[in-house]
């Protein structure tokens, strides 16, 4: 069979089958940097300590729905704080590692409080950001000592304040928080579609709206939920989160790095060029964007499937072009 198969690939020519030899490329580039962590069901390990404390060991999740009026209060400009005593377990934490988080998934959130490296930071929508809450405010060091640190983040419709143990860190003014989403969930310990665990203790989570204070950590507001399934959680965001538009450079990056596949395919197809190209290059971007579920905490997207797509044609048409002009496309040998 195998003697075959070499025949058959010889009597082809070894041109039609030059784009195999590239297409490792856009593995390495679907995984670096390599940071695996395959999709699995586990036990939620988020525990109560004797002294009420609560520990976050990945992978560990708490959920609920934000205090009614949320997303009013911040358009209005009324002032919004959230406070917490926040411990981390881990000097350096990728992702950045969820601690607090109101969002829809990787791509849109209203406010995150992370832990990347051992800085503190914070995404949020606000004038001038984007929906995933970027340009992030940072404040570097926060978590480089296994200490307790007594976080307040601030709000007004004059901009917001971060405070650490009692000190200014970060001030943005001018910048209040807006544009907030009232269906977006409460996450703590983790991204609400999972992957982003943080490993840490919390003693104090404090939301405060006006005059209003609710602790999130009371045992009857957030859930906790008894098994993780994330790849379920990684499949419906795949379906459900939709891409973030306006990081141009990404979309831009999804169609040309997919144009010499496609220029390969076209110029070694003898048939339908065209048609060859799209599906191999589908075929390719399929096969990157399960692999980062399966294996990986990526940002999978069905969008991302077809910049690539446009890419594997805009390669192709370039071939079509050459020979329309009479340009002999280049042989691929």
């Amino acid at each position: 069979m195998l003697r075959a198969y070499r025949e058959w690939i010889a009597r082809a020519g070894w041109r039609r089958f030059a784009w195999l030899a590239v297409t490792p490329f856009y593995w390495v580039l679907a995984f670096t940097p390599l940071d695996l962590d395959p999709a699995r069901y586990g036990s939620n390990r988020v525990s109560r300590l004797p002294d009420g404390v609560l520990h976050f060991e990945p992978p560990s999740l708490l959920l609920g729905n934000p205090p009614p009026g949320l997303a009013a209060a911040v358009d209005a400009g009324a002032p919004v704080r959230l406070d917490l005593e926040a411990r981390s377990l881990r000097a350096q934490q990728q992702g950045p590692a969820r601690i607090f988080s109101i969002s829809k998934g990787f791509y849109h959130r209203n406010l995150t409080l992370g832990q990347a490296g051992n800085d503190l930071v914070v995404r949020a929508r606000r004038s001038g950001s984007d929906a995933n809450g970027k340009p992030a405010l940072v404040v570097p060091g926060v978590f480089a000592e296994p200490a307790w640190r007594w976080i307040q983040i601030e709000s007004s419709g004059q901009g917001i304040r971060i405070q650490v143990d009692g000190d200014v860190r970060h001030e943005r003014r001018g910048a209040p928080l807006g544009g907030w989403d009232p269906a977006y969930a409460i996450a703590v310990g983790d991204e609400v579609a999972g992957g982003r665990g943080w490993h840490g203790e919390l003693r104090r989570l404090h939301l405060s709206i006006g005059g209003d204070r609710y602790d999130l950590l009371a045992a009857d507001f957030l859930e906790r939920p008894e098994g993780l399934s994330y790849l379920w959680r990684r499949v419906r965001g795949l379906s459900r989160e939709q891409h973030r538009w306006g990081s141009t450079w990404e979309e831009a990056a999804n169609i040309l790095v997919f144009v010499p596949l496609g220029w390969l395919v076209a110029a070694g197809a003898g048939r339908r060029p065209l048609l060859r190209a799209v599906v191999v290059c589908l075929l390719v971007s399929l096969g990157m964007e399960l692999g980062q579920i399966l294996l990986a905490s990526r940002h999978p997207s069905l969008v991302d499937l077809g910049l690539n797509g446009a890419g594997g044609l805009a390669g192709a048409l370039l071939v079509a072009c050459s020979s329309r002009r009479g340009v002999r496309a280049p042989r691929v040998s």
